[in-house]
């Protein structure tokens, strides 16, 4: 219940209701032979400080009750909140404005702006008047600097989100030179398998 100035009102707010089934479980049934070798089940987590942070597990395996790695270690692949909006340019933008704002003294212009918070009719009429006052001013200040402004930002946010999927899906240009070295560990070690087994043959 909102009550000002003696008039009420209900507000009601409703959110839909979620499904209650739940998507079965994959098996390996459920994919073909040729996806198999390709195939990683990832996690991932997002949250405040880190737009996700992904991890694919490794395989385990029992050895003597404990669990030994079976396979190359986990990957993770992560995407921050700074590295997003630094990439969007986000604050170079709102720097830009403010700096506009600044040597124009628009902002002290907006400030003197009465409330479009009102509760009575003088305040209203108070509202209206400040803003025909200030109306020429602020639509010659909001000119096609800020159009060129929100269309560069518009492009480098969906840059940003499709280098952000590409990360994760792909590891993209930043974990290129990690997975590159991966293989490399992955080549050495398979190496010195077969050189160890050589030499058992050779010693038999």
């Amino acid at each position: 219940m909102v009550s000002t100035d003696g008039y009420g009102c209900n507000v009601h707010f409703f959110r839909t209701r979620r499904s209650d089934e739940t998507l079965p479980d994959l098996e390996d049934n459920d994919f073909a032979i040729w996806e198999l070798p390709y195939l990683r089940v990832w996690g991932a987590d997002p949250g405040m400080t880190d737009v996700f942070v992904a991890s694919d597990g490794g395989t385990f395996a029992p050895n003597d009750g404990d669990a030994v790695p079976d396979s190359p270690p986990h990957e993770i692949r992560r995407f921050s909140t700074v590295e997003f909006y630094t990439k969007t340019q986000y604050k170079h933008s709102t720097i830009c404005i403010q700096n506009w704002k600044m040597r124009s003294q628009v902002s002290e212009l907006e400030q003197s702006i009465a409330t479009s918070k009102i509760t009575n009719l003088q305040a209203a009429r108070l509202f209206i008047a400040s803003m025909l006052t200030t109306m020429g001013r602020l639509l010659s200040f909001y000119d096609q600097r800020f159009t060129k402004l929100r269309f560069r930002r518009y492009v480098k946010e969906q840059q940003s989100l499709s280098e952000l999927a590409n990360v994760f899906v792909t590891g993209g240009k930043k974990y290129g030179q990690v997975a590159a070295a991966q293989k490399a560990r992955q080549l050495a070690e398979q190496q010195r398998c077969l050189q160890s087994s050589m030499e058992i043959v050779r010693n038999e």
